[in-house]
């Protein structure tokens, strides 16, 4: 089975309606919302800022306290 099958009523309810959000280099890759399309049956959408996805992503992460719950320190190895 794939993650589309597994995941709850009301999530693949706003997936149908809205389609899949692809962010980052993969949105580069010529005709990928076409390709992705006929294979899932979901429409899918290509961020423009494609070179700024995980920095700001990042930023969101450090500068929201109820988002930084979910960040996971780094451990410091000893040398």
């Amino acid at each position: 089975t794939t993650f589309l099958e597994r995941i709850p009523p009301q999530i693949a309810y706003h997936i149908a309606r809205e389609g899949i959000y692809l962010t980052g280099g993969s949105t580069r890759i010529p005709y990928i919302d076409n390709y992705l399309a006929s294979y899932t049956g979901f429409s899918f959408n290509l961020s423009p800022f494609y070179e700024k996805a995980t920095i700001c992503g990042l930023e969101k992460i450090i500068r929201d306290r109820d988002l930084m719950k979910w960040a996971q320190p780094v451990k410091q190895r000893k040398l």
